[in-house]
């Protein structure tokens, strides 16, 4: 499922994401994520890991 991203990046599709809080696991942040941004809900443990990008400067909003 792709979202619609808002700026600074709008108009441009996307995989739902976001930021992991403070000792939150990446799993547990990506079901977390998926639900806020989707509406849909999944279990943890259906999570599958298909890439990281974390370049520095690749969103000005930050990290």
């Amino acid at each position: 499922m792709l979202i619609d991203r808002g700026p600074p990046f709008e108009g441009a599709w996307a995989l739902p994401g976001g930021y992991v809080d403070a000792g939150e696991a990446p799993y547990v942040a990506a079901a977390r994520e998926l639900a806020q941004e989707t509406g849909l809900h999944v279990p943890v443990g259906a999570v599958h890991q298909i890439g990281v990008w974390d370049q520095l400067d690749r969103d000005p909003r930050g990290r």
